[in-house]
């Protein structure tokens, strides 16, 4: 199993980190509005239609979202440019498909569910509300439906009512549509068919979580090199050093597991599961490293760290929460075993 990039791959990651650091998403407020038609404009909204018809290796997918994530573009990457976009794919009438890769090209989506459980939430034909992740700025409104057959339906009524809680993450939000004003398009899946959609989704919003973890840790890192105390440096102090070793090892290690999982052969079951896990504790280890050798301002909205830290923390709960993914691990381990 190869888990390293060629060349070309290498320079289409770096062309790929060269866009989203000329983006610069952050500010005070979280993401700009300006960011999705910056996406657009270099071609990174459709990722999800790439990977389904096979012309964007997983892998090098995960190498996108990987630097991606260094610039908390997370959850409005996995739920517009690889979801929607995914989706969009496998709408059956040509026109209706033609519409929904118009509307991804104006502006960001998001599909209407409870953002914490299956990457896609297949609700109730009733549904109007959802709490979803990706939701800055103007955003359209998808849900999906299970009437004997899968439907992706937009909405075209009034804009949503969108509520930011900041207080979790800069791309959570609580959306509410008013009506009963879909435009319904029927997939050509059946929900047995979304799994594959959602392993992936899972292994590219992990690859972006470290991201944001390599992130933090480089962050970490110059601080700890220019922060005197005691008349050192405090990244000259053992405790210091070695935390931040640990930090750097666990990256790596839940990186490799994560171009393992989307490797040709992996286990389809496991390695996802293994992926996930290590992802979400690598992510939540730099984190509270990030806020603990920042001191008391790590934890301040003043800081970047703090975007990341609450990125990392609300991020690591979507599609199920760690200790979740936790016991589905050890109860597939146990199954294997026995």
């Amino acid at each position: 199993m190869n888990l390293e990039y060629d060349a070309d791959e290498q320079s289409l990651l770096s062309q790929a980190a060269d866009v989203f650091r000329g983006i610069a998403p952050l500010d005070a407020a979280g993401q700009k509005p300006s960011v999705w038609r910056s996406l657009v404009d270099a071609g990174w909204h459709d990722l999800g239609a790439d990977v389904e018809r096979g012309t964007l290796a997983a892998g090098l997918a995960a190498g996108v979202f990987r630097a991606a994530g260094h610039q908390l573009l997370v959850d409005q990457f996995t739920s517009g440019a690889y979801l929607l976009s995914a989706l969009a794919t496998h709408v059956q009438d040509e026109p209706d498909r033609a519409h929904v890769a118009a509307a991804l090209e104006q502006r960001p989506g998001v599909l209407l569910g409870d953002g914490r459980g299956a990457a896609v939430p297949v609700v109730d034909a009733g549904a109007r509300e959802g709490y979803c992740f990706g939701a800055q700025g103007e955003i359209d409104v998808y849900r999906v439906v299970d009437d004997g057959g899968l439907v992706l339906a937009r909405w075209l009524g009034a804009p949503p009512r969108v509520q930011a809680r900041p207080a979790l993450s800069p791309s959570v939000a609580t959306v509410t549509v008013d009506g009963d004003e879909w435009r319904p398009m029927r997939l050509d899946l059946t929900a047995g068919d979304l799994p594959g959609i959602e392993t992936t989704a899972l292994l590219l919003h992990s690859a972006a979580l470290i991201g944001c973890a390599e992130e933090l840790l480089t962050t970490t890192r110059d601080y700890a090199l220019n922060r005197h105390q005691f008349g050192a440096p405090i990244g000259s102090y053992q405790a210091v050093k070695h935390a931040l070793a640990d930090v750097y090892a666990a990256n790596t290690v839940a990186w490799n597991a994560i171009l393992s999982a989307v490797a040709e052969g992996a286990d389809t079951v496991t390695a996802p599961l293994v992926a996930r896990y290590l992802a979400v504790e690598a992510a939540l280890g730099s984190a509270r490293a990030g806020a603990q050798f920042h001191g008391g301002m790590g934890f301040t909205a003043e800081l970047t760290v703090h975007r990341f830290l609450k990125t990392v923390l609300d991020g690591g709960q979507r599609f199920g929460s760690h200790d979740e993914f936790a016991a589905a691990l050890g109860k597939e381990m146990v199954s294997r075993a026995c």
